[in-house]
């Protein structure tokens, strides 16, 4: 497993993630399907999925998961995992953390 680096977050603003996937792939393999999972490292939220919004897509190059992050609980860091199936039915999994500050912090 990689890691791959994310800002954080203001509680109100969406972000929007591009983590690539093609130093994972072998020759000419594109993705073919992208999970994302959101998971609490620290804090408490109940419902962290709620984070994650909509449906993740893959880019036109087929090498790139793209996902849209939203809301989250000011102070709460998340483990954000996005699991990518090549097309050779490779299986690669980058992870990152996210953390939500809050709108104001002063």
């Amino acid at each position: 497993m990689k890691t791959f680096i994310l800002p954080g977050k203001l509680i109100g603003e969406s972000l929007t993630v591009n983590v690539p996937f093609a130093d994972m792939l072998g020759n000419g393999e594109i993705v073919i399907a992208v999970v994302v999972s959101i998971t609490v490292f620290s804090g408490s939220d109940p419902t962290p999925s709620n984070v994650l919004l909509g449906v993740p897509t893959i880019d036109p190059t087929n090498t790139i998961a793209i996902f849209t992050l939203t809301g989250g609980v000011s102070g709460v860091t998340y483990i954000i995992a996005v699991q990518a199936t090549g097309s050779s039915s490779n299986v690669a999994v980058k992870e990152g953390y996210l953390t939500i500050i809050p709108t104001n912090p002063f």
